[in-house]
């Protein structure tokens, strides 16, 4: 087999595999099944991929690299250099936009992103997963890391844990009726005599439970407000406490760098 011909046979089965991913789940998908939705030989995928973990692993890794495809169209940008040039209400707005896309690219495609965070189902020291991953999870560290944040490393991981609770929340129909109950995730209840939280776009035509469309709105509503919150300019996250914890936290948004450029 030619390496053409090898590459174009690998890319068929991880397009099968990925539609019984979606339609099936997890726990039904199979070497096997893979194999007949792509119309190959039985044989096939365990030459390529060696066994199911092998090639679960492979569609992680191409989640992985779909979601940065994505963050990159988003930004408007592929090179880190560009992002230095931006004004600073222009890199919270990219945060910001990191953030959508991230929760839309999961409730567009749950069975993947469920797939993509499940690793005792997959080859956790695989270098193509593990480098997929980095670069996706890196494109939000280097613009947080761009905002001038201090802990820049501990404010990624709570900005990621952020957009990827929203999609799970999202996915099951939960933002839109917290916010109608005005609750709001920073603080608690809202204002008594608001019923909707303060800078939050209420849905206009729709009722709070009306499905994904609305729910999918309002976790962009709450990026945004988590954006402008704790990334704006003197806002809730800065440098100046004084108190001795500069370096260490100097140390931390180095190691954010880090992460973005692996």
């Amino acid at each position: 087999m030619t390496t053409t011909n090898a590459s174009s046979t690998r890319a068929t089965l991880l397009s099968a595999a990925r539609d019984e991913l979606s339609e099936k789940g997890e726990a039904a998908l199979s070497l096997r099944a893979v194999a007949r939705r792509a119309e190959l030989s039985h044989a096939a995928p365990a030459h390529f991929f060696g066994d199911k973990a092998g090639l679960l692993t492979a569609l992680a890794a191409e989640g992985f690299e779909r979601l940065t495809a994505e963050l990159d169209g988003a930004a408007d940008l592929d090179d880190s250099a560009e992002v230095d040039s931006r004004e600073g209400g222009e890199r919270q707005a990219l945060v910001s936009r990191l953030g959508s896309v991230y929760v839309e690219f999961g409730l567009r495609h749950p069975a993947l992103i469920d797939l993509m965070f499940r690793g005792s189902l997959l080859r956790r020291d695989d270098p193509a997963l593990n480098g997929a991953k980095q670069a996706a999870i890196g494109r939000l560290a280097r613009a947080v890391a761009q905002t001038g944040t201090a802990d820049a490393a501990e404010w990624t991981l709570i900005s990621w844990a952020l957009v990827h609770g929203l999609v799970v929340l999202s996915r099951e129909q939960a933002v839109a009726p917290l916010l109608a109950a005005r609750f709001v995730l920073a603080g608690g209840p809202a204002a008594e005599e608001s019923t909707e939280p303060a800078d939050i776009e209420p849905a206009d035509a729709e009722p709070a439970d009306a499905g994904p469309p609305d729910d999918a709105g309002a976790a962009s509503a709450l990026v945004e407000r988590y954006v402008a919150r704790v990334f704006a300019a003197g806002g809730a996250v800065n440098g100046s406490d004084g108190d001795g914890r500069g370096l260490a936290r100097q140390q931390r948004s180095e190691q954010a760098g880090d992460l973005a450029r692996s």
